[in-house]
């Protein structure tokens, strides 16, 4: 059984088989907490190799912009 990875802010995961599966997909995304991980796996329906490639293919770098450039697009 498995129990929500986000409680009090620390990942509680029981089943050894998702905690070797998120350790088995860190080591090929690299940084992601279990909780990220987790959480991609549950929107993958569990399959490990889905959730590895949804996990690369995340843009890392978001542009960030100023308000006024936001406001500029708008208008």
């Amino acid at each position: 059984m498995v129990s929500d990875p986000r409680r009090d802010g620390e990942t509680h995961i029981t089943s050894a088989r998702v905690r070797k599966a998120i350790h088995s997909i860190r080591e090929i995304v690299g940084d992601y907490s279990d909780a990220e991980i987790y959480d991609v796996l549950r929107e993958t329906n569990m399959d490990p190799n889905e959730t590895a490639q949804k996990l690369l293919n995340q843009d890392p770098f978001h542009e960030v912009k100023r308000k006024k450039d936001k406001k500029n697009e708008t208008m």
